[in-house]
């Protein structure tokens, strides 16, 4: 008999809180997430509510658990359940004929539950394989809380599936952010999941592209000490660089040595699984940004910097494009 689910290695920390994942099939998983409620904020039942505020209150999941407050909001906020999210999701996905038959999703939550990741996994045909041979998967991501700390986020992302990199392939038009408040409309929330899944044929497009398109390392050395040092600071440009160099992750020897990023004394540490020994595609250069962009800690940065690298490889390509390092030395 198998687990209805099964915790991942996955972590993170939103707010000083710890983000705790599993993956399941979607009803195992929708049983996970808890529902809430909203209460007048008040000491106690005999005394007036405050005007301006509510309470939002997380129901039990189990007959041991008790009603617990998880934040205060205003009294135009409106709540929207992680679970709502969820279901949505799989309406949408399934309006748009996918066979969702073997679904596989993953949840992320906070202790008190107040902070959610929500992802399913499109069916196997939907996904790519580069010439490395490693397969990657997409996915719709979901990102809530129920305590006015976060906007809803509704997105697509990649995982290659050998080194857990989570990839955004294209800008980020197809997001959705959506205030809590009286003016959101879960309509465009299933609108955007529904738009970004029929745009996945070009996103496999680009990365056959970029799979397609070597790259000169010499210019990529130039980007990386000024483009990427300036966008992600020298600590992280590093870790790229010596990743798209070694195929190994990288600690700079001396933090406070100076010099152009690239120039900094490193030693090398944990071998990346599916990094090439040495970059030679465009593809190679994105895997090292989004695995350097996956490592972040903070949940919130982790997403934000995923977002960035469609930008960045843009700023490569039109880099390679122009044919010229940044120092003015022609290549070729």
């Amino acid at each position: 008999m198998t687990e209805e689910f099964q915790i991942t290695a996955e972590t993170g920390r939103y707010r000083a809180r710890d983000v705790e994942y599993v993956s399941g099939g979607f009803d195992q998983i929708l049983k996970r997430i808890p529902e809430f409620e909203l209460t007048p904020f008040r000491v106690n039942d005999k005394l007036p509510a405050n005007p301006n505020l509510q309470c939002v209150v997380r129901k039990p999941l189990s007959a041991p658990e008790q009603l617990m407050p998880v934040g205060v909001v205003s009294n135009t906020y409106t709540l929207v359940q992680h679970r709502t999210v969820a279901e949505l999701c799989k309406k949408a996905l399934l309006e748009g004929k996918l066979d969702l038959f073997d679904l596989k999703c993953e949840l992320g939550l906070t202790p008190l539950g107040e902070y959610m990741v929500f992802r399913i996994y499109m069916p196997d045909q939907q996904g790519f394989t580069a010439k490395d041979g490693y397969p990657t998967s997409l996915r719709v991501e979901c990102i809530n809380s129920v305590d006015g700390s976060h906007r809803l986020v509704v997105f697509y992302s990649w995982l290659r599936l050998v080194c857990q990199n989570g990839m955004m392939v294209r800008n980020t038009k197809t997001e959705v952010r959506e205030l809590h408040n009286q003016n959101l409309d879960l309509k465009d929330v299933a609108s955007s999941i529904q738009n970004g899944l029929s745009e996945a044929a070009a996103d496999i497009q680009r990365l056959k592209e970029w799979d397609d398109q070597n790259i000169d390392l010499n210019l990529f050395q130039d980007w990386v000490d000024e483009t990427l040092s300036d966008k992600w600071k020298k600590k992280a440009a590093s870790k790229v660089y010596h990743l798209a160099r070694t195929g190994h992750d990288s600690e700079w020897v001396d933090p406070f040595e100076g010099g152009a990023t690239t120039s900094k004394r490193v030693y090398l540490t944990s071998r990346v699984p599916g990094a090439k020994e040495q970059a030679s595609s465009f593809y190679d250069i994105m895997q090292a940004l989004t695995w350097v962009a996956s490592q972040r800690t903070n949940v919130e940065e982790r997403v934000e910097w995923q977002s960035q690298v469609p930008a960045l490889m843009e700023s490569l390509q039109k880099a390679a494009k122009a044919g010229y390092r940044f120092g003015g030395t022609r290549i070729g």
